[in-house]
């Protein structure tokens, strides 16, 4: 994405399954890049996020369509679409997360869906290195205030979220 980042916050976790990184959009950006760093999963599976609302209410409600592609080195691509979810999974996959990158598209415009792209890498245990692609809607138009992170069926060892705002 083309555009100066400028530094917004910083939310670091350890030992935790869940991760908010509240209060992070406003009316100063249209677009919103998290670069998650030092991931490291108790276990494999998915980091999945929802999207804290304008109170700061987690939006578990099936408002969420995702598609993704997968390039697991152990058996090749995949692909997987899901409509009416309750939240956007396979951020990332696996145990050591080298990285991801996620950009977030009219969070804070009330008449707006919310869009959202990512790309990452990791190391699942046992399998190998896996890369995983994502496109998501969140179908309210609504004011967001936050996104919650989540390891999927474990906990995260260790997790840190820088957001900027795409000028």
């Amino acid at each position: 994405m083309a555009g100066n980042l400028e530094f917004i916050k910083s939310e670091t976790g350890t030992s935790v399954a869940l991760l908010d990184v509240t209060n992070c959009f406003s009316n100063k950006y249209d677009v919103y890049y998290f670069s998650l760093t030092k991931v490291n999963k108790a276990s494999g599976g998915f980091v999945n996020i929802r999207y804290l609302d304008s109170g700061g209410t987690v939006i578990d409600q099936t408002e969420y369509d995702y598609a993704s592609l997968e390039t697991r080195a152990y058996i090749g691509f995949g692909a997987n679409g899901v409509t009416n979810a309750s939240s956007i999974k396979e951020i990332a996959c696996g145990t050591d997360i080298g990285g991801v990158s996620l950009y977030v598209y009219n969070p804070y415009d009330s008449s707006s869906y919310t869009f959202l792209t990512n790309q990452s890498s990791s190391v699942r245990a046992g399998f190998g290195n896996w890369g995983s692609k994502v496109i998501a809607v969140h179908k309210s138009a609504e004011q967001l205030s936050g996104v919650r992170f989540i390891a999927e069926g474990t906990t995260f060892n260790n997790i840190t979220v820088n957001v900027y705002g795409v000028k």
